[in-house]
């Protein structure tokens, strides 16, 4: 049974998010013990909101394996231009992110795999400066990947002093 929790527009966005969202980002590998206990807390409670990214272990894997059936009920936030699995991809900013176009639409095919997913809600680049962001022209990517349909919404994971000027 399904209990309700405050929701609230999302910043700019047309979604109705809970207050309390359940974030991705964990210290280690989760296990499949772990994960379904999170899992189930989450339908239990009602969160709807899911902030999650490529390079957050495996919980994009287990959002697939164990949310898919319920994936409806959910906004799904994910982030691109992180190495993920393959440490091929790690390095190339101070954030330690690969911040190329090849990169972010790479990270995006692979997220919409692993969480069995059409498209996500929110893209956000992955703690990036603005000037990094407008130098890669990642603002240009972020609306291709909207257009292409893969995503509704973009964001941005930043901090001071960025946010301002991501706010514009």
């Amino acid at each position: 049974m399904s209990k309700s929790l405050p929701k609230s527009r999302l910043g700019r966005t047309d979604l109705l998010v809970t207050r309390l969202g359940y974030g991705a980002a964990h210290n280690k590998t989760q296990t499949i013990y772990n994960a379904k206990k999170i899992h189930d807390a989450i339908l239990t409670y009602g969160i709807n909101y899911i902030d999650t990214a490529d390079d957050y272990g495996n919980s994009e894997d287990l959002i697939g394996e164990y949310l898919s059936e319920h994936i409806s009920k959910f906004y799904i936030a994910t982030k691109c231009g992180a190495g993920g699995q393959d440490p091929r991809y790690f390095g190339g900013s101070p954030s330690g992110h690969i911040l190329t176009r090849e990169n972010c639409m790479r990270t995006l095919e692979e997220s919409l795999r692993r969480m069995r997913l059409e498209y996500v809600d929110i893209m956000q680049i992955h703690s990036i400066s603005a000037s990094e962001c407008e130098s890669n022209g990642l603002v240009e990517v972020l609306d291709d990947m909207k257009k292409q349909g893969k995503v509704r919404w973009i964001g941005a994971s930043t901090s001071i002093p960025d946010i301002a000027t991501f706010l514009e």
